[in-house]
C-alpha cells in the first residue's frame, strides 16, 4: 500500500475495586473491550486485541473500508456489523 494513512483510535480505561486493581479498557470505535488486574496488563491486552482486529479485518477483505471509515471518523455503523 503506498502513501500513509492517519486516523485516531480512542482508548479508555476504568478502574474498579477497593484497591482499584480491576481495570477495563475499551476502544469504542472498534467495539473492543478487555480487562486486567493492572492498567499495564489491560492496555497491553487492548493493544493485542486491536492488532487482531486489523489482522482479521484484512482476512475478511474489510481492511480498506475500515481504514477509510476511520480516516473519515465515521465508524458509526462499522462495516463488519451485519446489516439490520
Amino acid at each position: 500500500m503506498s502513501g500513509s494513512r492517519k486516523f485516531v483510535i480512542q482508548c479508555e480505561f476504568e478502574l474498579f475495586g477497593e484497591e482499584l486493581n480491576n481495570v477495563v479498557t475499551s476502544c469504542p470505535q472498534l467495539n473492543i473491550h478487555t480487562t486486567g488486574d493492572s492498567i499495564q496488563t489491560a492496555m497491553s491486552r487492548l493493544a493485542e486485541a486491536v492488532r487482531l482486529f486489523f489482522d482479521t479485518a484484512e482476512a475478511r477483505h474489510e481492511f480498506l473500508p475500515v481504514l477509510e471509515a476511520l480516516e473519515r471518523d465515521s465508524l458509526e455503523v462499522p462495516p463488519w456489523w451485519p446489516a439490520a
